[in-house]
């Protein structure tokens, strides 16, 4: 396994660069954030932490190994838990991955659903995905606290009756989870206005899962 390489930094394009190592050229993919900083670092000997993966379809026999490069392996470590999340392959994730990973990893511990859909490649219910299945996970990414959105202030008595059973020891979800769900069952069925009629609908988008 190639754990890192060290090379001048010969080319850069939007998604990837060559690392000159001796008479080998390599080149590895890197994270949109990471352009600026590398641009600036062209031409120099520079070292890259590294992951291998295998692209194509197996079942055609067409698989291709491809490197991606990372800055520092903080970076590196952010990736592989990023890429975790059901939905989220190497090539999404590193077309997604335009913000700082502190801010990324910020986002996803504080329920911030409206900073993840902005970035490439995430729509609404990938994000909701993210944040369930991430949160309370990201604790080392993070630089500075962590601070809740001001967005409860929206939930009336009933939704914040529904949350909070699905939030409950018993049913075992995060509450960014319940909030995920419940404003999906709010889109859907905007007839609906008690804790009453919303956990129902809520259990059954969760068991669809």
């Amino acid at each position: 396994m190639i754990a890192a390489l060290s090379g001048r930094l010969s080319h850069i394009d939007t998604t990837s660069v060559q690392l000159e190592s001796g008479t080998i050229v390599f080149e590895l993919l890197v994270c949109v954030a990471d352009i600026p900083q590398l641009e600036e670092m062209r031409g120099q000997t520079i070292t890259l932490q590294t992951l291998c993966y295998l692209e194509g379809d197996p079942n055609r026999g067409n698989l291709e190994p491809r490197l991606i490069g990372f800055l520092s392996p903080r970076d590196k470590r952010f990736f592989e838990v990023f890429t975790t999340v059901n939905g989220i392959g190497p090539r999404k994730a590193l077309k997604a991955l335009n913000a700082p990973i502190a801010d990324v990893a910020r986002a996803i511990e504080s329920g911030n659903t409206r900073f993840l859909v902005d970035l490439p490649q995430i729509g609404k219910r990938l994000a909701e995905q993210i944040i369930a299945t991430l949160s309370g996970k990201l604790g080392a990414f993070l630089e500075g606290p962590v601070t809740k959105p001001l967005a409860p202030s929206r939930r009336n008595t009933e939704e914040d009756a529904a949350i909070a059973v699905l939030s409950s020891p018993q049913m075992g979800l995060r509450r960014a989870e319940a909030e995920a769900l419940l404003d999906r069952v709010k889109e859907s069925l905007p007839e609906l206005k008690t804790a009453e009629q919303f956990v129902p609908e809520m259990l059954k988008l969760h068991s669809s899962r």
